[in-house]
């Protein structure tokens, strides 16, 4: 018996997935054609605009000199939210002084690779500042004590407690929720606009150029200057 041509037996095309770097879920493809590949595309970082930075510091600094200075500390160099968490007073401050580069050891560090972040001078300043403040108030027992600690049990911070912390002081402060990858983009973004790629690559420690450079889009205020720049305009003779 010959089998009759019912539209229920096809199978119905399904739209080829287009998959965001980094995402595991997919977004249909509204043109859906034979053999098409799929796409993979980086979206441009979110980060913290320029006058929302001292807004956010000056909330977390309301709370006290731990949440300044975590938050602040993160924005400074760029870390991970584990990386900063896992950090011991020894880490940054071995011999009575905060050190000028952080050596950031590899039981941290992402894929256990150390890597060397360089200090600069109001962050080395606002570390030291903590760490006395911490060690006059006998919280820190030795140099194996974790930098970010619970006010309340002195315990390590986790990595949802750092997430917590800066997600509640930027609802307040900018009205908006940032967390603490926000932080390394916006560390990142700035860094690229006065370094080369490949010495924000290794500050970061990405394994290869390719997740640098995501860090090249242009801030709203260079394309607003970039088309400022150009002239159009022609004077009509009478």
């Amino acid at each position: 018996m010959k089998r009759q041509n019912n539209p229920n037996h096809l199978k119905k095309h399904k739209p080829e997935p287009v998959y965001r770097r980094g995402k595991k879920k997919a977004i249909n493809n509204p043109n859906p054609g034979p053999g098409t590949l799929k796409q993979y595309y980086q979206k441009t970082p979110d980060i913290l605009l320029d006058h929302e930075i001292p807004l956010l510091l000056d909330e977390a600094l309301k709370h006290g000199i731990r949440d300044y200075t975590l938050i602040f500390f993160a924005l400074n160099t760029g870390l991970r939210n584990s990386e900063v968490i896992g950090l011991n007073v020894e880490d940054v401050y071995p011999f009575g002084s905060v050190v000028d580069t952080l050596e950031l050891p590899a039981r941290i560090a992402k894929g256990k690779k150390p890597r060397s972040i360089p200090l600069c001078l109001d962050i080395k300043t606002a570390l030291k500042i903590y760490i006395l403040d911490e060690m006059t108030a006998d919280r820190i027992t030795g140099g194996e004590t974790a930098l970010f600690r619970s006010k309340w049990s002195n315990k390590r911070l986790g990595t949802k407690d750092f997430h917590q912390i800066l997600e509640r002081h930027s609802i307040h402060s900018l009205k908006r929720s940032c967390n603490p990858h926000k932080l390394r983009h916006t560390f990142a973004t700035k860094l690229i606009s006065q370094a080369n790629i490949k010495v924000v690559q290794e500050i970061l420690g990405h394994s290869g150029l390719q997740s640098t450079q995501v860090y090249l889009h242009p801030s709203p205020s260079e394309k607003l200057d970039a088309v400022n720049k150009l002239n159009f305009a022609y004077n009509r003779k009478e």
